[in-house]
């Protein structure tokens, strides 16, 4: 599974409205995390298969005019990260 869709505002933060911080959200963080919930069950009952979460170098600090979307980035990368520890540890499955 591959996910590379994403959602960006560049400006100041303030300068969007807080229905379209959350539509950055949903995009760029919940649809990533409910796929990968869905797919990751099944291809760690299978066995096998992949998970790649695209994110940004902007996702490795805070980046003004773009705090949505940097924060977003390093969700996506902290669960990729971590989802990769766990599910190679066997037991915990």
């Amino acid at each position: 599974m591959v996910y590379n869709a994403t959602l960006s505002y560049i400006g100041p933060f303030l300068n969007n409205t807080t229905n379209e911080q959350v539509k950055l959200a949903e995009m760029n963080m919940l649809t990533p995390l409910k796929l990968v919930h869905y797919y990751g069950k099944q291809m760690v009952g299978a066995g096998r298969g992949g998970v790649v979460l695209m994110s940004s170098l902007a996702g490795f600090q805070g980046s003004g005019f773009l705090s949505g979307y940097a924060a977003s980035k390093a969700f996506n990368r902290v669960l990729a990260e971590s989802l990769w520890y766990e599910w190679k540890i066997k037991e915990w499955i």
